[in-house]
C-alpha cells in the first residue's frame, strides 16, 4: 500500500508540474502577442505616414485600405483575393499571386509593404523574448515553493537566524559608541550595556562550557591590561582550570587554604563595624532546610557571641577561634558569661548542657567552622572587602575549591563569595565599572540570598554575573522552585549548551517560551480511479513551543541555543578557541601530619 501511495503522490505532483508549465506557455504565447503588437503597429503606422507622400498611384480608398495591416497580412498567402478597389489596379483579376501583389504594392508605394514584412520580422524575433520570462515565470515559483516557509510567525517569541541577531548586536554596539573592546563570542559581539544583565550557561559536562567561560575571562583580561579597565574578576573554580590558563602571580589572588600559594586571610579582617558580627555570622549559618533554620539561627546567635567575646579579649587569630569554639560546653559558656548582660541573650540556647538541643546547636557551630582547622597558620592582612573597594588595584582574585575537598571549604566559599557581594552592593553607583563574578557550578555553594539580590539590583554597581551549571535541578534544591524561577529569569543573556537532564530541558523549553504560528497543511486524497490522486494545501493557526525540550538534549558539542533578551533567541557555534596551562591548577600546602596530629 505505502508504495502504491507514493507512487500516486509522484504521479500527482507531476501533474501540478506539469499545469504549471503549460500555464507558463499560455502566459509566454499572450506575452508574445503583446509584444507583437506593442513593437509592430507604432513601425507600421511609422511607415504608413512616410511612405504615402511620394507614392506613384491615385486612389485615396485603395491606399487606405492597402496600407493596413489586414493588407500587409495577405502576403503571407500563396494566393491574395482583391477587394473591388484592387481589382481595376490589377486590369480585372480578381485573385493575383502573392509575388504578384507585392511587386507592384511596392512600386506604388516606394517599397513600403517590404519594409513593413522587415519590420514584421523583427518585431516577431524580438517577440519570442517573452517565451526567456515564461522561463523565469517558472523558476521563480519553484525557487519561491522551496523558500517559503510553511509556517508563518505572528506572535510570541521568535527564532532568527544568527546572522541577523549580530546586525542587531552591532548596531546596538555602534549606537554605544564605545573604544574600548567588547566581548566576542565568534562573531557575536555583547553589548557593554548587556555586560551587567548577566550570563547564564547551562551544559552537560564536556559540551563547551568552560571553552566558553575562558573565551570570556581572556578577552575580559585583554581589554583591562590593553585598555586600563581596571575590571575585576572574581572567578570560583573548582577544577583548577581557570588558575591554571589565567593566574598571573604579579597580580592575581588565590584565596583557598589547601593552596600553597594562598593568601593569608583572617576572619576578623571582614569585620569593621558593630552590625559585621551579625552579617559575618549570618552568612555562615544559613539554613539548607527550612525545617532547620530554627536550629541554624541559634547556631548562629551563639557563634556571633563568640566572635564578640574574642573581639574583646584580642584573641583574633584564626588559631584562637579554632581553639575556642573547640572548648567543651562547660568551658565555653564560662568564657562568654565574662560578657555584658547585652551581649549575653544566646547563652540560653546552650545554658541547659545536658540537653539534646545544647548538644545539637554546639553541633552545628563546629560542623560549619571546621574549615578553620586549615586556617589555623595562614593568619593575614588580605581582606574581601577591601579587595572589592580599592578601585585602584588590578587583579583577579581566585576562590579555588577543588572537588575533591569541596564540601570542607563550601562553608567558607560560600561565606567569601556572600561577603564579596555585599560589599559589591554597598558601592556606590557607577555604571561603566565592571566587577565579574564567574561561577563555575554556583549549585556546589550553599544558598546566597546576596546573589538574588545582585542580580536584581548590581547593574547599578557595574557587577555581571557568569554563572554555570551543569542543570537547574541544584540551583533549585539549594535556593527552591520558585527562586530558582527567579534566578533564571535574571539572567538576560542565555547559553544553553546540551542539557541531558530532562526536567531542566523541559524548564529550560517553557522559560524560552511560545509562538502563535499559521502552518501550511498539506493533504492528500489518493483514488485508484483517479489518475495521481489530488492534493490540497490549508493553513492552520497554532500555538508551540519555540525549541522542544528533546532539542535540548540532542544538540552538539559546542553549540547553544542563545537568548539574549530584546534581541531575540538563536543558535551559535562557539568557536574551538583553547588556551594552554601555564602554571599548576592547584599546589598542595604541605602539612606535617604529626605536628597536626599533636
Amino acid at each position: 500500500m505505502s508504495g502504491y501511495q507514493s507512487h500516486e503522490t509522484f504521479l500527482a505532483d507531476v501533474k501540478m508540474y506539469f499545469k504549471l508549465f503549460f500555464t507558463s506557455l499560455f502566459l509566454g504565447l499572450l506575452l508574445q502577442l503583446a509584444l507583437l503588437l506593442i513593437l509592430f503597429v507604432p513601425s507600421f503606422k511609422s511607415l504608413q505616414a512616410n511612405e504615402i507622400a511620394g507614392v506613384r498611384v491615385t486612389g485615396d480608398q485603395f491606399l487606405r485600405y492597402s496600407l493596413n495591416l489586414q493588407a500587409a497580412l495577405k502576403l503571407g498567402t500563396p494566393y491574395v483575393a482583391l477587394n473591388q478597389d484592387e481589382v481595376r489596379f490589377f486590369r480585372g483579376a480578381r485573385r493575383v499571386s502573392w509575388k504578384r501583389y507585392r511587386y507592384y504594392m511596392d512600386r506604388w508605394t516606394n517599397n513600403a509593404f517590404a519594409n513593413t514584412q522587415v519590420k514584421f520580422g523583427e518585431a516577431l524575433r524580438y517577440s519570442f523574448f517573452a517565451y526567456f520570462l515564461c522561463l523565469f515565470y517558472v523558476l521563480y515559483f519553484v525557487k519561491k515553493s522551496r523558500a517559503s516557509a510553511n509556517e508563518k510567525f505572528i506572535r510570541g517569541t521568535d527564532f532568527i537566524p544568527i546572522e541577523k541577531l549580530n546586525e542587531k548586536l552591532k548596531e546596538k554596539v555602534k549606537q554605544e559608541g564605545r573604544t574600548v573592546p567588547n566581548i566576542i563570542i565568534g562573531e557575536t559581539m555583547i553589548p557593554f550595556e548587556m555586560e551587567t544583565s548577566h550570563f547564564l550557561v547551562l551544559g552537560a559536562t564536556r559540551t563547551g562550557k568552560g571553552v566558553l567561560l575562558n573565551q570570556m575571562i581572556r578577552q575580559i583580561n585583554e581589554r583591562s591590561a590593553n585598555y586600563g579597565t581596571r575590571d575585576k574578576i572574581i572567578l570560583y573554580d573548582l577544577k583548577g582550570e581557570f588558575v591554571s590558563k589565567h593566574y598571573d602571580p604579579s597580580r592575581d589572588i588565590i584565596f583557598y587554604p589547601y593552596d600553597s600559594r594562598s593568601v593569608g586571610w583572617n576572619i576578623f579582617n571582614e569585620i569593621e563595624s558593630y552590625p559585621d558580627f551579625d552579617t559575618v555570622a549570618k552568612s555562615l549559618y544559613t539554613a539548607t532546610d527550612t525545617r532547620d533554620e530554627y536550629w541554624y539561627n541559634c547556631a548562629r546567635d551563639v557563634f556571633r557571641m563568640g566572635l564578640i567575646f574574642l573581639k574583646r579579649t584580642g584573641r583574633t587569630t584564626n588559631r584562637d577561634l579554632w581553639d575556642f569554639f573547640s572548648l567543651n560546653l562547660d568551658d565555653m559558656k564560662a568564657c562568654l558569661e565574662e560578657l555584658p548582660l547585652g551581649e549575653k541573650s544566646a547563652l540560653k540556647h546552650i545554658e541547659k548542657g545536658e540537653t539534646n538541643q545544647a548538644s545539637t546547636i554546639l553541633s552545628i557551630v563546629q560542623e560549619r567552622i571546621q574549615f578553620f582547622r586549615y586556617l589555623v597558620d595562614i593568619d593575614g592582612t588580605f581582606s574581601l572587602r577591601k579587595y572589592i573597594r580599592d578601585e585602584n588595584r588590578t587583579g583577579n582574585l581566585f576562590l579555588l575549591n577543588i572537588v575533591n575537598y569541596s564540601e570542607i571549604f563550601k562553608p567558607l566559599m560560600t561565606f567569601a563569595i556572600d561577603t564579596i557581594i555585599r560589599e559589591t552592593l554597598s558601592l556606590h553607583d557607577k555604571l561603566d565599572r565592571r566587577i565579574f563574578f564567574v561561577l563555575d557550578e554556583i549549585g556546589s555553594l550553599y544558598r546566597l540570598d546576596s546573589l538574588l539580590n545582585l542580580l536584581t539590583v548590581g547593574a547599578s554597581k557595574g557587577a555581571s554575573i557568569i554563572c554555570a551549571n551543569q542543570d537547574i535541578g541544584r540551583i533549585e534544591d539549594t535556593y527552591g522552585h520558585s527562586n530558582a524561577k527567579t534566578f533564571f529569569n535574571n539572567f538576560n543573556t542565555n547559553f544553553i549548551l546540551r542539557v541531558n537532564e530532562p526536567e531542566t530541558a523541559e524548564f529550560i523549553s517553557k522559560a524560552i517560551g511560545e509562538r502563535q504560528v499559521v502552518k501550511n497543511v498539506e493533504s492528500r486524497q489518493v483514488a485508484p480511479t483517479k489518475y495521481g490522486g489530488s492534493r490540497g494545501i490549508s493553513e492552520q493557526e497554532k500555538t508551540e513551543r519555540l525549541i522542544l525540550a528533546t532539542e535540548f538534549q540532542s544538540l552538539p558539542n559546542l553549540e547553544a541555543i542563545l537568548r539574549i533578551s530584546n534581541f531575540g533567541v538563536s543558535r551559535i557555534k562557539i568557536p574551538k578557541i583553547f588556551y594552554p596551562t601555564h602554571t599548576d591548577y592547584f599546589i598542595m600546602k604541605k602539612f606535617n601530619i604529626d605536628e597536626e596530629m599533636a
